[in-house]
């Protein structure tokens, strides 16, 4: 047990399965198409909350949408690859506060 959770905080793809390839691959085919087609949405979002209301998004179902399929994304991510995955998907958020350039 104690060497199962070293390579899960670690990361490893050393025990990975078939059947975790399909969990991840239905996280995917559920996430993806949803997030593709609240791009534009998005990225109106970072105009402004008032640029995007004034552009008739419903700002907040926007956001909790986002904020479930972000964290649906992240869950597989981290329950698959371990640490490296939480790494990953901070240091993205980190960068982009951080005044990254979008697009």
């Amino acid at each position: 047990m104690p060497q199962q959770i070293v390579f899960w905080l670690f990361g490893s793809l050393l025990k990975a399965s078939w059947s975790s390839v399909q969990a991840i691959t239905l996280i995917l085919a559920v996430a993806v198409p949803v997030l593709a087609r609240d791009v534009s949405s998005l990225t109106a979002l970072w105009l402004g909350e008032a640029n995007a209301a004034s552009l008739g998004l419903d700002i907040e179902r926007r956001r909790r949408r986002s904020f479930v399929l972000v964290a649906l994304l992240t869950a597989g991510a981290v329950s698959f690859t371990g640490g490296p995955a939480r790494g990953a998907t901070a240091g993205d958020a980190l960068a982009r506060r951080g005044g990254a350039a979008y697009q």
